[in-house]
């Protein structure tokens, strides 16, 4: 469903679903218009110790943006840093819906 969403948004994959060698995430992503490229982390559980080490990748990494995507997230899961934009449960369920699945989903809950 995140891929459907960020391709729906104008976002291009470069990147495997997963793999080794892209920053640790699970999607390397490029805004064509802007040449922006960005660094997908999707969990369906996560803690502040996960997002925390992914904010340390993402750092690393060089990337111009950071999406962390979890719908069921353990705690509470904050992030200050310019470019990284955290997607937790109902965002997510927005960010589906604005990007034209809404039908998807229901589909995939019944």
């Amino acid at each position: 469903m995140v891929d459907l969403i960020f391709a729906a948004s104008g976002w291009r994959r470069v990147s495997a679903v997963g793999g080794s060698e892209q920053a640790d995430s699970d999607l390397i992503l490029e805004q064509a218009a802007t040449g922006e490229r960005a660094f997908v982390q999707v969990k369906s559980a996560a803690t502040p110790v996960v997002l925390h080490d992914y904010l340390d990748r993402f750092a690393a990494s060089g990337l111009d943006r950071m999406f962390f995507v979890c719908h069921s997230p353990k705690g509470r899961l904050e992030a200050q840093q310019p470019g990284v934009h955290l997607w937790l449960g109902e965002t997510l369920t927005e960010q589906a819906i604005k990007a034209g699945l809404f039908a998807w989903l229901i589909e995939k809950v019944r």
